[in-house]
């Protein structure tokens, strides 16, 4: 059933997800790397991911189209559609590249990354109560109101991208997470989003995750990261970026210093706020 289910949300039509929500999964190891939404696939059957416009559409058509009232999209920030689709495209993009492989380069013997969209309508007084419990949170939302005088609800787009890879640091730096210190590994996480840091040697590496953080800090949004030991966040309307490839301030998650249980591969979770 599982497997099933995985196959459905592989196709171009991204409506069998349930409820107000969109989901994509890959798993790589089960030979379904390359769901039709997010890659195409040319003449001698290689799959890329898509570029940007097909990225603008997804997003315009399934997340926007779907999850956001039509009566509402006219009152949509200019643009808005364009920023989340570059920080899906980066997000994705960063999966492809990082996500299937070990600290070494091997491709991974299991492998699963995917994403999800969900849109949150609350009023102030629910959105207050339902982030209590996560300080970082709690103080972006009370900064945020209904969008249009009458209004009486706040309305969010969550964006989570994640992969099983072997996190960011240990990407950077080739070294296993067991062989880095814990401060050596914020170091170089920080570091991923610095303009030209990269692994790679193509021409445009190293322009992904400032590509994304731009489009973040032009949306006055939010980001959660969670990759090996760190729990980080980014409040962009708090700390706005004033140029491109300028690192985001990136602040722990749980407060002071103290270090974090390890997990499993990286957890990009984004918020965009529905203002006019």
């Amino acid at each position: 059933m599982a497997m099933r289910r995985i196959r459905e949300l592989g196709t171009e039509d991204v409506s069998g997800s349930r409820g107000p929500q969109i989901e994509i999964v890959c798993a790589d190891h089960l030979a379904l790397s390359h769901p039709a939404s997010l890659y195409i696939v040319d003449k001698d059957g290689l799959a890329k991911v898509k570029e940007l416009p097909s990225f603008l559409k997804l997003v315009d058509d399934a997340i926007i189209g779907r999850l956001v009232h039509r009566g509402y999209r006219r009152n949509l920030p200019d643009g808005f559609e364009r920023t989340m689709a570059i920080a899906l495209h980066e997000l994705v993009r960063n999966t492809d590249e990082h996500g299937r492989m070990d600290d070494r380069g091997d491709t991974r013997r299991k492998s699963i990354r995917g994403m999800q969209a969900k849109k949150h309508l609350l009023t102030p007084e629910g959105l207050s109560a339902i982030t209590a419990d996560s300080p970082p949170l709690h103080t972006y939302c009370s900064r945020l109101a209904p969008a249009r005088a009458g209004n009486t609800h706040v309305q969010l787009i969550e964006l989570s991208v994640f992969d099983s890879g072997p996190g960011m640091g240990a990407s950077l730096t080739g070294k296993e997470l067991s062989a880095l210190a814990p401060e050596d590994e914020l170091s170089a996480v920080r570091r991923c989003f610095a303009k030209n840091v990269s692994r790679k040697h193509a021409s445009s590496s190293g322009l992904g995750l400032p590509n994304l953080t731009k489009a973040l800090s032009e949306a006055g949004g939010f980001m959660r990261l969670r990759t090996g030991r760190c729990a980080l966040y980014a409040d962009f309307r708090q700390d706005p970026i004033s140029r491109f490839g300028e690192p985001p301030e990136l602040r722990n998650w749980f407060g002071g210093g103290g270090e974090v249980s390890p997990v499993a591969g990286t957890l990009f979770t984004l918020i965009f706020p529905l203002e006019a």
